[in-house]
């Protein structure tokens, strides 16, 4: 795809706008249109497994994004690099040749019709954000922050579209990264969580629902820090909206919830003194 996905870009736009009928586009978008097609199923697996498999460690249960059929599991090495594999794939191809992978439907035959490829792929991809392994986590948000970055494409046809298809993943990748930071995500993945939230926050214009659901995840019992400091945290996201906070000091919040998660032998921790110490730290 590094080699061809100009090449593929550029038929696919030709094709799109009638220039020239998709049975004229050459051999390597056939090829490539195959490939794709008879991975995404072994990497939906693959990515449902770990998901299901990492949730149920963590004593969660099973994922929000969960396969209602999943076969045992292969070692989570081999599964692990299978998933960074396939997330690097998606990746290259939002940056190549968007406006082709957009337009994939989600296995041969199912052309013409809504069960997209990218929309699999993306719901994939959220729920590996908090997956216990590292590179796949960052993985994983490399492909987000790619499909994000493409809210502000030069093409106004692939710009319209991945903003819908922002809008309709955009709830759940916010509470997915939240949760996250409520100690479920590696703490190594912080960083990229926190410029990931900006993506996800600054995207589209604020709207009513991705507010309600910043505060509804705010109210999950995972997130054990009390009110105030629960309002700290949905007062910086919309610092983040209005560029009030910078990428570094959301991080550096993001950081302090996830340790102070850590803290399993506080038996009150929303009433204890490093609480208030946080909440003072960064009051607003």
């Amino acid at each position: 795809m590094n080699d061809h996905g100009d090449s593929v870009e550029i038929r696919t736009q030709e094709a799109l706008k009638g220039q020239i009928s998709s049975e004229e586009r050459n051999e390597v978008v056939v090829i490539l249109t195959d490939l794709l097609l008879a991975a995404v199923d072994e990497f939906h697996t693959a990515s449902m497994t770990a998901s299901v498999t990492n949730a149920n460690e963590q004593g969660q249960g099973q994922a929000a994004y969960e396969s209602k059929s999943v076969p045992a599991p292969k070692s989570d090495a081999h599964v692990g690099e299978e998933i960074c594999g396939m997330l690097d794939l998606f990746k290259t191809c939002v940056e190549r040749c968007p406006s082709y992978f957009f337009q994939l439907p989600s296995a041969p035959g199912l052309e013409g019709q809504k069960d997209l490829l990218h929309l699999k792929a993306t719901e994939s991809t959220i729920a590996l954000l908090q997956e216990s392994d590292t590179q796949t986590s960052k993985h994983a948000m490399g492909y987000l922050e790619a499909l994000l970055k493409l809210t502000q494409s030069q093409n106004e046809s692939v710009r319209n579209f991945v903003l819908e298809t922002v809008s309709r993943f955009q709830p759940g990748i916010l509470s997915t990264l939240l949760l996250g930071c409520c100690g479920q995500m590696s703490y190594a993945c912080l960083g990229d969580a926190a410029h990931l939230l900006r993506s996800v926050v600054r995207s589209t214009p604020p709207t009513q629902e991705l507010r309600t659901s910043a505060i509804e995840t705010l109210k999950n019992e995972q997130f054990r820090l009390g009110d105030e400091a629960r309002q700290i945290v949905f007062n910086a996201l919309e610092g983040v909206v209005r560029n009030e906070v910078s990428v570094e000091g959301l991080a550096l919040l993001l950081g302090q919830t996830w340790e102070l998660h850590q803290l399993d032998e506080v038996e009150s921790l929303e009433s204890s003194d490093v609480v208030k110490r946080f909440v003072k730290r960064f009051i607003r």
